[in-house]
């Protein structure tokens, strides 16, 4: 039984990875690009598949300032955390009152799952911008280790919903690649050419060897 290697690169994206120009900057990730890269290169030949997720958002969204205002009409400072209780007491609500009930209901899953709290946080890696891209020399080396294989599938999840658009993903779902393997791929934005399209607002593609 012959064995694959697939690499998963989760989120290397412009506005985690900069640390001058990235809105959500993470420290130190620069560090980890450079590494990585250094990697790719390195293993290139031994690499079957490389899977590149991306975080996808629009500009309204249920984790950015603008979706919630209080009760004077001012959105919430940057990393409020809003729970259920802040929703129906009237501490934050949706700035467009039509919303109220799908954001409670968000808030309430959060609440339920007792993983994390609803956090706002700064608009980051909207959609087409130069935040949401992948990190120049990362991309650079990701673009060498394509020329030499050919793209076997595409599938989008993430945003291919407006309400999901809105109000982000419950969780990640696996789908096959479409290329007439059985592999699952991670339900995040790959590499590569795609389509148009997630709060964790994310589509999958696939390279292949």
């Amino acid at each position: 039984m012959n064995k694959r290697i697939e690499l998963l690169i989760i989120d290397p994206q412009v506005d985690f990875c900069d640390p001058q120009h990235g809105a959500l900057y993470v420290p130190g990730a620069e560090h980890d690009m450079k590494r990585l890269t250094a990697m790719i290169r390195r293993l290139r030949n031994q690499l079957d598949d490389i899977h590149v997720t991306l975080d996808s958002h629009h500009s309204i969204h249920i984790a950015h300032p603008i979706f919630w205002k209080d009760s004077r009409g001012n959105h919430p400072p940057l990393f409020t955390s809003i729970s259920s209780m802040d929703v129906e007491e009237g501490v934050w609500t949706p700035t467009v009152p039509g919303l109220y009930r799908r954001a409670l209901d968000y808030v309430h899953k959060l609440d339920q799952n007792g993983r994390y709290a609803l956090t706002v946080w700064p608009p980051h890696c909207l959609i087409g911008s130069p935040g949401h891209t992948v990190f120049p020399e990362l991309f650079a080396a990701l673009t060498e280790w394509e020329s030499r294989l050919r793209v076997c599938g595409l599938r989008d999840q993430g945003q291919q919903h407006h309400d999901r658009a809105l109000f982000g993903g419950a969780g990640r779902r696996a789908r096959s690649c479409g290329c007439g393997d059985s592999d699952q791929h991670t339900s995040h934005s790959d590499f590569g050419k795609r389509r148009p399209d997630r709060d964790r607002g994310r589509s999958a593609h696939t390279l292949s060897g």
